[in-house]
């Protein structure tokens, strides 16, 4: 009986705001795919987020091939245009994107395709990280399912919050959809194109401020701190206002969207500094150490970053000590490390059961994913003094990985499953 539904070619439509939402989508559109159902993708027209999901979606060989893209609604990078083309009016769109289109399924991270989901009869799951936003109410109206990406429910009723029976605290974070060692496996060559090496350049991220989730902060955070970064530190330059490319050092080198394999400059790099926390929480969860200048210090998803990875900000940790602790001074070894140090989560998900596909043992990830650099570092007929430091820092960011997918969920498995019980 359940080889016969699997037979059925199911039409899931996926809505998506930004570029980090589309790569937590982007392994279950593969695997989709790959058992024959359509996915239709509505993108919010919001900076390059379009043509980033198109040209990922191509090269992987979806597009027009199993995944049709549709740019629905338009965010013109400003706090009104948030308001009222991003939401009242691309709500409208949609409605009218969805009485053409024929689905069978949604998932989502905003409460718009919920709406219409709920309109049409069709049943609708929902994904997110903050329970605070303006949406949360309207996703548990509208949406069959909510849950919040966020280890354990500390995050959201630790101030007493009674949650609503339609939400679920999922035991994972949305990047580890797309990076845990299953998803993404960093190649050290793409670092080749920009003549940088492994630990031995940083990467900086200058986000917009012209949305809701930054209303209140300064723009230009990465120009207060640009001069402490270490003069022997190369630096990847990743700027959404491209405009304002000449108030920033000549010598960093500007990345242009789309940037090919993106998480494996992050991953390469000796730390990772962002006005933004989305990409500063990727950079934690693999492995290297990330530092917040943004102001959205209570945002759950960042709590939990900060529980089971290396999340700072300017809260927790001044910026000159953090450079100090973390990019200047030489990692610590095992004999060095406090008795704390032997556990990534104290929630009381410690000891659950193992999702399908993971595994417990950090050595067989580990060693898959130090393969790259070991042979760099065979291979090298000039070595640096400090390729033992590299190859150090190299062993526990891998056995970090290891250690946070034990603990999370497979997030993919579960997505999928959730569309093939509705068929």
């Amino acid at each position: 009986m359940r080889d016969n539904r699997r037979k059925k070619k199911m039409r899931v439509w996926i809505d998506i705001y930004h570029v980090p939402q589309f790569n937590f989508y982007v392994a279950m559109m593969k695997e989709l795919v790959a058992r024959g159902h359509e996915v239709l993708l509505t993108v919010l027209d919001r900076g390059k987020t379009v043509k980033i999901a198109r040209t990922d979606l191509e090269r992987m060989g979806l597009l027009g091939n199993g995944v049709q893209v549709f740019a629905v609604g338009k965010h013109k990078m400003t706090k009104w245009s948030v308001l009222w083309d991003a939401n009242i009016c691309r709500l409208v769109e949609l409605g009218q994107w969805r009485r053409k289109h024929k689905v069978d399924v949604c998932l989502t991270n905003g409460f718009q395709a919920a709406v219409w989901s709920k309109v049409y009869g069709n049943p609708c799951y929902t994904f997110g990280d903050d329970p605070d936003t303006f949406d949360y109410w309207p996703k548990v109206w509208f949406a069959t399912k909510v849950h919040f990406c966020l280890v354990d429910k500390q995050y959201i009723d630790g101030n007493g919050r009674e949650l609503a029976a339609s939400v679920d605290v999922t035991r994972c974070m949305k990047e580890w959809a797309y990076l845990n060692p299953r998803t993404f496996v960093p190649k050290v060559e793409v670092l080749e194109k920009y003549g940088v090496k492994p630990k031995e350049y940083m990467f900086l991220r200058e986000v917009s401020v012209g949305t809701i989730n930054y209303a209140g902060q300064a723009s230009g955070a990465i120009l207060g701190i640009k001069d402490m970064i270490p003069m022997d530190m190369r630096v990847l330059f990743s700027l959404e206002e491209k405009k304002r490319r000449d108030e920033y050092p000549a010598d960093w080198i500007l990345l242009q969207e789309p940037i090919e394999d993106i998480h494996s400059l992050i991953y390469y790099a000796a730390g990772l500094v962002s006005s933004g926390d989305s990409m500063a929480r990727e950079a934690a969860l693999l492995g290297v150490p990330s530092y917040y200048l943004g102001i959205r210090y209570s945002m759950p998803a960042n709590a939990a970053a900060s529980k089971v990875a290396s999340l700072q900000n300017q809260r927790t940790m001044g910026f000159e000590e953090w450079i100090k602790e973390y990019i200047e001074s030489k990692p610590k070894t095992q004999d060095s490390q406090s008795p704390e140090d032997d556990s990534l989560l104290t929630s009381p998900y410690s000891a659950h059961e193992q999702a399908p596909g993971q595994t417990n043992d950090p050595s067989i990830v580990a060693d898959a994913l130090l393969n790259p650099l070991q042979k760099q570092t065979k291979n090298a007929k000039n070595g640096h003094a400090g390729e033992n430091v590299i190859e150090q820092r190299m062993k526990q960011q891998q056995e970090l990985r290891a250690r946070i997918d034990a603990e999370f969920i497979d997030i993919n498995a579960y997505m999928l499953a959730l569309v093939e019980n509705n068929m």
